[in-house]
């Protein structure tokens, strides 16, 4: 398997951070994206979710809690210590 002709989700990933033609600048717009995705899924209300998920494949409690659980990563890897990153709530 190459890296420039990805076989895996984790390939495809490796293959956009390591081998664009933006270089480092891709990383920080793919860290961003799931950033920002983790923040607005974990953000919203559990009914919310499930009503938008209705009778999906994927339960709208497990993308609640993967996406709680990757915000809280990337809070401690980052350094992020505010409240909003681990629990979605805003600082005053």
């Amino acid at each position: 398997m190459s890296i420039l002709n990805p076989q895996t989700n984790e390939d495809l990933v490796r293959s956009m951070m390591n081998y664009s033609r933006f270089g480092a600048l891709a990383q920080a717009f793919i860290i961003n994206a799931i950033q920002a995705s983790a923040d607005e899924v974990s953000a919203m209300p559990i009914e919310e979710l499930r009503k938008q998920f209705g009778g999906a494949f994927i339960s709208a409690d497990s993308w609640h809690g993967v996406a709680t659980e990757i915000k809280e990563k990337m809070a401690k890897f980052y350094g992020r210590h505010d409240s909003k990153a681990t629990t979605g709530e805003d600082v005053e």
